[in-house]
């Protein structure tokens, strides 16, 4: 018997080391898996052939310096006039004056690879001058490429064009190259030890999950610049796990290790703001592991040299980095008072704006300044109240009309700050909370996005490495305290990381790094606890400590009655909610697991044990991913905090009511039935009622009292004389926005007699409608036909039907296209219509706010709802982006359908012509832009068809196409859409737009006389 034992233990032993190859293969497997995604991820949205708009400079200068040190024999980090027009020539500017001459928008000249590498080839095919001795000794027609950018980001570019040749996406395949590389590295040294290889996956899903929001973080491509310090953290890993393993330098530990000490030092060099901070926070939790294990050995140096070895190899390869470009510099940079590095003071005084009340205690003493204007007049300001203009050594070359050096600009600068703070210390303390609410709020934002795009699959893994690591921590292959260093070492990492971003200017494209090694450390976090329960739940590893009769049972009476309780939510679920058969899938899934996990806790076998341990640890991921996920529906339009203000309203006994436009019974075919038994669809909402719209980014819910026929109007207009109205959707609403930001708001300032007939996605058989109902009793005279290019004939960008088809399909709405004389009588049959319309609209709220019980809201959790949301509402990626060179055309689904749509809106059109005609009226057509048109460039394939339609019916034609993107291009995406880069409404300064143009419209008419 004891010699069966014996063989017995000898096959488990041999089993678990067999089983510890498989995953330590696995995890380098799904490594390099999720390496090829997240290059094919960028490949195929083109962000491998394009320049980011906030990296083109950097990318011009870069190839300025590379080119001044080929043709014109400069060194390094400079850029000369000869080769700053040699690039001019060939078209490689982004100013407008090169733009003109090539004929190209900024947008179409950043995404045009082919002109771009056409031009990189032309310039380096250029033979060297023949006087570069000459050009060298020149000073004056040179400037430094740093203050900006590091001029190291130059060194990078020169890398990649000497591994790939001279073209945009040489940058992107040296990126990975090096990612590639260093994780390969990795991999090798510690190819036997399995939470270093799942941290290196752990990382690199971080990663790939970060890829994804590139555009709401202002990246936009992986070619930015900013990206670049991400190189370090693998590097910084290895260091890290050489420490916690406790690998002494052998020949093969260092030759792996130099690369990577030598890719960290680099990155420091190609992107200095970002990849200090990891090197600072590598070397302060170094510090601390050397203080404490120098406490405990008291004072054994040599065996603390052995054991952090790696440290002394990174800043030995980071001092070699630094000696090389003190070497290669340029040596006109000091004698023209250029820098090489980014600026430190010049962020610190434009962060100073950020504070909430700059525009009240600040902005007039510096003129009313904006942006990187706030800090040239604040040095302006302190030179000429010190008395400092004559100093010569301040002024290029010693010329004062040169202006000032860069070196002089930031000593400048950093007096100016000091001198700012001196004066006014609690307003920077002030500014430092402020900085701080805004990264802990991209934070939170990075870290909902990362854990609301985990797959079941990575879940499932991790559950299964935190099990291989439960065993080996048993058979002591692991130690369960270098996870828990190594996890505290990365949480401090990250904070560490974030914490320049915050001192100096919090924007988010500045924390690239801290962002991902946050994500990071929260799957690590996450990995860790999973690993933890697994320890605790082996009854065999701790019975010992504890009465293991009474907490057994105790443990095994409520995962039972907690697996049945969900096993039942589950079948409910299925039997009423009609999952689709992906959402079925999942369902029944997760019930399996639930029923594995009621019977597996009452068996004492290993077996069981470790069942039991990979259902929690999956069911946990499940649940915590339902917990963390964002509904769809509710990411867009915020619905539980509307329901939540309904609540709170309707508990203290406050009036308020909720949107119920015509849009909802087109597109369920549905009818309003008044007390005189006759059918209608209303045309508005509920009458004299504050009524609660929705909210987007960061704004608070926008709301308006409803006027007496339940249109977003004041109160008093009808019955009066009106000179203007807007028919439309909710972009003429005003969804989303206080009154007062809307442009129908601001030209009623100006034209007061304004009434706004607009309606939540409503489309041109409601505005159809709505002129025929209210223009003959309101004989307006102007009529604004706001057309939205987004989904009035068909949805441009997204999957759906456009407003047109769906209205045609409804019986009341379609009669007002077959008939000219058809109408609803809605004017006359108001009172009718409210009376009618409020038990509805209090029904739909009653049963919203009894979903939202709170065991009503278990039972949602329970049954995966936003999960199963989530998977219904995936859609493949890519499908309808620009492509990688110039401006394309989208095409609709159906080419057919595209002209029958367009047909359909020329008949609904005429009709309306005729009705505004008849009402004396004179009609306005506005365009309004797609947002793919505005975003990417993308034309709309119907809309050459539609304007020259409307300008044969003779009637006005205003087309805000160029305006927006004018605005894009010199605002950003960002400022333009309520929901930065590129969703939702327009923002402020898009309505602005609207409102200038329209304005102008109306002052060349000269209607009124003021």
């Amino acid at each position: 018997m004891p010699a069966s034992r014996a063989n017995f233990e000898e096959l488990g032993s041999r089993l678990y080391s067999a089983l510890g190859l498989c995953l330590n293969a696995a995890l380098i497997a799904a490594t390099i898996f999720v390496i090829v995604l997240s290059f094919r991820f960028g490949v195929d949205r083109g962000q491998d052939t394009s320049i980011p708009i906030r990296g083109v400079g950097h990318f011009l200068d870069a190839v300025c310096s590379i080119l001044s040190q080929k043709r014109y024999g400069a060194g390094r980090y400079v850029c000369t006039g000869g080769a700053q027009r040699d690039m001019e020539a060939a078209g490689l500017g982004s100013d407008q004056v090169t733009l003109d001459r090539v004929g190209k928008s900024l947008s179409e000249w950043l995404h045009d690879t082919a002109f771009l590498n056409r031009a990189l080839k032309s310039v380096f095919l250029l033979p060297p001058m023949p006087d570069r001795r000459a050009h060298r000794a020149h000073v004056g027609d040179l400037r430094a490429i740093g203050w900006g950018g590091e001029a190291g980001y130059a060194d990078f570019v020169d890398f990649a064009f000497r591994l790939l040749g001279h073209k945009v996406e040489s940058l992107n395949i040296a990126f990975f190259l090096l990612f590639a590389g260093s994780t390969v590295l990795m991999c090798i040294q510690f190819h036997d030890k399995s939470f270093a290889l799942f941290s290196i996956f752990s990382f690199h899903s971080a990663f790939f999950s970060f890829l994804p929001h590139l555009d709401g973080y202002q990246l936009f491509t992986l070619n930015n610049p900013r990206m670049l310090s991400l190189l370090a953290i693998v590097p910084a890993l290895h260091a890290l796990f050489l420490i916690g393993y406790g690998i002494r330098p052998s020949r093969a530990a260092v030759l792996l290790f130099i690369p990577q000490a030598l890719l960290m030092a680099a990155a420091a060099h190609f992107r200095a703001l970002g990849a200090y901070s990891v090197l600072i926070a590598l070397f302060l939790c170094s510090v601390v592991s050397i203080g404490v294990v120098m406490w405990r050995r008291r004072g054994d140096r040599l065996e603390v040299l052995r054991r952090y070895w790696a440290i002394l190899v990174v800043f030995l390869s980071l001092a070699a980095v630094l000696l090389f470009s003190a070497i290669a510099e340029d040596e006109r940079l000091a004698a023209t008072g250029g820098m090489r590095l980014h600026t430190f003071w010049e962020p610190l005084y434009y962060n100073l704006q950020y504070h909430p009340r700059w525009h009240e205690k600040y902005s007039a003493q510096h003129g009313g300044a904006t942006g990187d204007a706030v800090a040239e007049r604040a040095v302006a300001s302190y030179r000429e109240r010190h008395q400092l203009l004559a100093n010569p050594e301040d002024y290029f070359m010693g010329d004062r009309s040169l202006g000032l050096t860069l070196s002089a600009y930031e000593k400048y600068t950093r007096a100016a700050f000091l001198e700012f703070v001196a004066k006014d210390p609690w307003y920077f303390v002030e500014l430092k909370y402020y900085n701080a609410m805004t990264v802990l709020h991209y934070v939170g934002a990075s870290l909902r996005n990362a854990w609301a795009s985990m797959k079941l699959g990575f879940l499932l893994f991790a559950a299964c490495s935190a099990l291989a690591l439960v065993v080996q921590i048993h058979r002591q292959d692991e130690a369960l305290s270098l996870l828990g260093w190594t996890t505290a070492a990365l949480i401090a990492s990250a904070v560490l990381v974030v914490l320049p971003v915050w001192a100096m200017i919090p924007h988010q494209d500045l924390m690239a790094d801290g962002l991902v090694l946050i994500i990071f450390a929260s799957f690590n976090s996450a990995f860790l606890a999973i690993v933890l329960l697994g320890l605790v739940i082996d009854w065999q590893a701790v019975r010992a400590k504890l009465p293991a009769l009474s907490l057994r049972l105790l443990y095994q009476v409520l995962v039972s009655a907690l697996s049945l309780s969900i096993v039942v939510v589950l079948l409910l679920t299925l039997r009423d909610d009609a999952p689709d058969p992906l959402g079925r899938a999942v369902l029944m899934s997760v019930a399996g697991l639930a029923v594995g996990l009621a019977v597996a806790v009452w068996f004492r076998h290993i077996i069981g044990v470790y069942v039991q341990v990979i259902v929690l640890a999956s069911l946990a991921g499940v649940y915590l991913l339902e917990l963390g996920r964002i509904d769809p529906i509710d990411q867009v339009h915020h619905e539980e905090q509307l329901w939540r203000l309904v609540k709170a309203r309707k508990a203290a006994l406050q009036p308020v009511m909720i949107q119920h436009p015509p849009a909802m019974y087109a597109a369920t075919n549905g009818m309003l039935e008044l007390p005189t038994g006759d059918n209608v669809i209303p045309l508005s909402g509920i009458a004299d009622r504050p009524t609660l719209m929705c909210r987007e980014g960061s704004r608070a819910f926008a709301e308006y009292v409803a006027d007496e026929h339940g249109f977003n109007n004041p109160k008093g207009l009808w019955g009066t004389p009106i000179d203007l109205v807007f028919v439309g959707d909710a972009m003429t609403l005003g969804a989303c926005l206080p009154a007062r930001d809307h442009f129908v708001w601001q030209v009623r300032n100006r034209y007061p007699a304004s009434l706004n007939l607009s309606s939540m996605g409503a489309g041109p058989l409601i505005y159809l409608a709505m002129a025929r109902e209210f223009l003959p009793t309101i004989r307006p005279k102007y009529v604004f036909y706001m057309y939205n290019e987004n989904d009035d004939l068909y949805v441009f960008d997204a999957r759906g039907e456009g407003g047109l088809a769906i209205e045609s399909r409804h019986g009341i709405l379609r009669k007002y296209l077959d008939s000219d004389d058809f109408t609803q009588r809605i004017v006359e049959r108001r009172d009718d219509i409210q009376q009618a319309l409020k038990p509805v609209v209090d029904s739909k709220i009653w049963a919203a706010l009894k979903q939202r019980r709170p065991w009503k809201s278990v039972l949602k959790v329970l049954g995966l709802s936003r999960t199963r949301a989530g998977l219904r509402e995936a859609i493949p990626a890519g499908a309808l982006e620009p492509a990688a060179t110039g401006v394309r055309a989208a095409q609709p689904s159906s080419s057919a359908a595209a002209r029958d749509s367009v047909e359909a809106f020329k008949s609904v059109f005429a009709k309306t012509v005729r009705t505004t005609s008849a009402s004396c009226a004179h009609l306005v057509f506005v365009n309004i832009p797609a947002r793919a048109t505005v975003c990417d460039g993308i034309d709309h394939p119907s809309k050459k068809q539609v304007l020259d339609y409307v300008a044969e019916t003779g009637v006005d034609l205003i087309d805000l196409e160029q305006e927006f993107r004018n605005a894009v291009t010199n605002r950003g995406r960002g400022n333009v859409f309520a929901v930065p880069p590129c969703g939702g409404h327009f923002s402020e300064e898009g309505y602005k737009l609207i409102t200038e143009r329209l304005l102008q419209y109306l002052a060349m008419k000269y209607v009124w006389q003021r």
